[in-house]
């Protein structure tokens, strides 16, 4: 089966990827949570359907946290 996850911006612009299967998938009082596996991507984190976070790109978000906690030790 050939399964891809797409994620749109705007009208002429979209970012599919190719998942290898569905991890996790469940709707709660809020928001739909699915989280997918892909090669390229590797885990894919997506809420209400929209690309939150994969571990592919997960040092962006990592590396912004730890800058705050240390500007506070270093100031």
């Amino acid at each position: 089966m050939d399964l891809w996850y797409s994620d749109y911006h705007v009208d002429d612009v979209r970012l599919s990827i190719n998942v290898e299967r569905e991890i996790y998938s469940h709707q709660t009082e809020f928001q739909h949570i699915a989280i997918l596996d892909s090669k390229e991507f590797g885990r894919i984190l997506t809420l209400d359907g929209e690309l939150i976070s994969t571990e592919k790109d997960e040092f962006f978000y990592s590396e912004m946290m730890v800058h705050v906690p240390i500007n506070k030790i270093i100031s």
